[in-house]
């Protein structure tokens, strides 16, 4: 993912990979000038994951990574998709794209409600590869207007390649203010393997 706003941008690089039923591994990393990193891993016993960026990023003490039980009682199982809602408010960015990839009822649920509307928009190519160019109208969820335009840019057997953010932005000016409203951009370019065979070294629970 990267997003932009006139000439600066930043970074963050997501790498997922699961399997079933309660293994996960997923690291994001920041390139910026404050960079930072987040990380789920699950072995299928155990899991962990970063504090949450609210309780970490205020903390002057440190801020120690969790640890959880996949199994935390009888008849309780968390699958890899239970984790990920675990832990999810302790990663850089979650949005279309990550919800997709890990694609359970509610991840499809909120990609279908910040959908305001759709249209098809034509045909093009990304690099080699044919795709169909969806655009219209995003929105945070359902109970809000919408607020930026997207693209989504899908192959013929339904693989996203590509999803773009277009959203107008007002800037505060400390002490009162804000400048005029300027256009942010947010792009995510897609490599997602279904069915692939994940390096099961990834499950390595890092503590």
């Amino acid at each position: 993912m990267t997003q932009s706003m006139e000439n600066v941008s930043v970074t963050i690089d997501t790498a997922l990979a699961y399997e079933g039923p309660s293994k996960i591994y997923m690291k994001q990393d920041l390139h910026s000038t404050e960079p930072h990193s987040w990380l789920i891993t699950s072995d299928g016993s155990v899991f962990t994951y970063d504090m949450p960026n609210r309780i970490r990023f205020s903390s002057t003490r440190g801020a120690p990574r969790l640890m959880e039980a996949v199994s935390p009682g009888p008849g309780v199982n968390q699958d890899f998709r239970q984790i990920f809602r675990a832990a999810k408010l302790s990663l850089g960015e979650v949005d279309i794209p990550e919800l997709i990839a890990i694609a359970g009822t509610p991840e499809m649920q909120q990609v279908k409600d910040q959908l305001a509307s759709v249209s098809f928009a034509g045909k093009s190519k990304i690099g080699d590869t044919d795709v169909a160019v969806i655009t219209g109208d995003w929105r945070s969820d359902h109970r809000f207007p919408a607020s930026a335009k997207f693209e989504m840019y899908v192959t013929a057997d339904g693989q996203l390649k590509r999803f773009v953010r277009k959203q107008l932005v007002a800037v505060n000016i400390p002490g009162g203010g804000q400048l005029a409203a300027q256009q942010v951009v947010t792009t995510w370019d897609v490599n997602l393997k279904v069915n692939g065979t994940p390096d099961e070294a990834l499950f390595t629970v890092v503590k």
